[in-house]
């Protein structure tokens, strides 16, 4: 876990807890395909059985990965919810998401603007 930590860690940087676990997966090579990220919620409450939403969070995503070119936009899949548009900045050339509340898991797909 703590390799795969290390390579993550120079593609994004989760900010705003540390009780998340944050994934990407990424064609590089293949700018049509979207970047998506997998956000997994630890912070699980056993005295009453419930995990503890998370909220505030922030994802710089690396333009090693996502590449410098165009703007993006960012959903936000969870269960049970309806998926919600993120907000996005640029900075530097890296792309910022700000999630503003995550249950227990989510995925997060980024897209060039000019996709759906």
């Amino acid at each position: 876990v703590a390799t795969l930590r290390q390579h993550v860690s120079s593609w994004l940087e989760l900010r705003g807890s540390d009780k998340v676990w944050a994934l990407p997966r990424a064609k590089p090579d293949a700018p049509d395909w979207p970047l998506v990220i997998h956000l997994l919620n630890q912070d699980y409450d056993q005295e009453h059985d419930r995990m503890q939403p998370q909220t505030g969070l922030s994802i710089e995503v690396s333009s090693q990965i996502l590449g410098n070119a165009g703007s993006h936009r960012a959903t936000l899949f969870s269960p049970g919810t309806e998926p919600i548009r993120l907000a996005t900045r640029r900075v530097n050339r890296n792309l910022v998401v700000d999630v503003p509340r995550l249950d227990l898991w989510g995925i997060i797909r980024v897209t060039r603007r000019s996709m759906p």
